[in-house]
């Protein structure tokens, strides 16, 4: 009934036990499809101990095309009426498939249902955070980077997904966020938001990424200036304000990894100009230029206002 698309990339101490959460669901009805983005570590060799695993199916890139790419891919290669998107170094709960499958079965008006996610760092369990899925706006919330869920809690009828244009391929950043959004996009989609027990497993442990920490955040800086760009274009005029709240997002990231001796002075100044120089006047004025200035000096200047950061978010928003 439901098929389970996984790209992965230099996954492999992880991608094993997200396989087998797969494997030990309690509904037998669901294809595994992993697309391997042309690992350099040992994921390839984890991944060849399940390609003769019944309802798993396995491509393997000749070269690095992105996730996008590969959920695209493993989405073309789908056979099941609903999809779930899922990371590979993420875990399905037992019943996830059972209890997704039979929501929607039992309310077949709609495209898509997202539920709740816990979030781990080594060992389920270890954090209390839960990720519901409360939004009276979900479209706004992901304008302005306040993101109502992420890429593995929706499940989604597979003839809905087949009308949009799949992931875009040329975010690095920022992937789900911008798939999401274009859906929201279609007000004639049906959807329901379930706040229960979680049923999926997001890992948060700084030690899975890939790229070194300038990489990181010039990922995040060009896909959120692509993602505010992009939008701008497809939004009306009272949605297009909060896409600053997008900008906002990102800026406080780059103060938060350049505290933390994560970006040198000079690699943030590059950073930084990135963003309050990619846009013309019009868009960016000189009084939200001025706001984001002001984020600066109370985020890396000798002391701090407590609530000042709150009251600029709106202020580079609203104004």
């Amino acid at each position: 009934m439901v098929s389970i698309i996984i790209p992965s990339y230099n996954k492999e101490n992880y991608i094993e036990q997200a396989i087998n959460s797969v494997l030990s669901q309690t509904i037998a009805d669901w294809e595994l499809i992993i697309v391997d983005d042309f690992s350099t570590d040992g994921t390839m060799e984890v991944l060849k101990k399940f390609e003769h695993q019944n309802n798993v199916h396995i491509f393997y890139n000749e070269i690095n095309k992105g996730a996008n790419y590969c959920r695209n891919f493993g989405f073309s290669k789908s056979t099941k009426p609903y999809v779930i998107f899922f990371d590979a170094d993420d875990i399905l709960e037992k019943n996830c498939l059972e209890n997704r499958v039979k929501f929607m079965r039992e309310n077949p008006s709609l495209d898509f249902a997202v539920f709740t996610m816990g979030i781990f760092n080594k060992k389920i369990g270890d954090s209390n955070y839960k990720w519901f899925p409360e939004t009276k706006n979900p479209l706004i919330d992901f304008l302005q980077h306040k993101l109502p869920w992420q890429t593995m809690q929706p499940i989604y009828k597979k003839e809905t997904l087949s009308k949009t244009s799949g992931f875009d391929e040329i975010f690095q950043r920022f992937q789900d966020v911008e798939f999401h959004t274009r859906i929201l996009l279609n007000s004639n989609l049906n959807y329901k938001l379930i706040n229960a027990t979680p049923d999926c497993f997001l890992r948060i442990d700084a030690s899975r990424n890939n790229l070194g920490s300038f990489q990181l955040q010039e990922n995040l800086v060009d896909s959120s200036l692509k993602y505010t760009k992009k939008f701008s274009g497809m939004v009306n005029v009272s949605q297009k304000k909060y896409l600053f709240g997008t900008l906002y997002q990102t800026y406080m990231q780059l103060m938060f990894a350049h505290k933390n001796k994560e970006l040198s002075k000079i690699e943030f100044d590059t950073l930084e100009n990135k963003i309050l120089n990619a846009f013309d006047p019009s868009e960016f004025s000189k009084l939200k230029r001025f706001h984001f200035l002001i984020l600066k000096y109370n985020n890396l200047g000798s002391f701090k206002l407590k609530g000042l950061n709150y009251i600029m978010k709106k202020l580079i928003i609203y104004l």
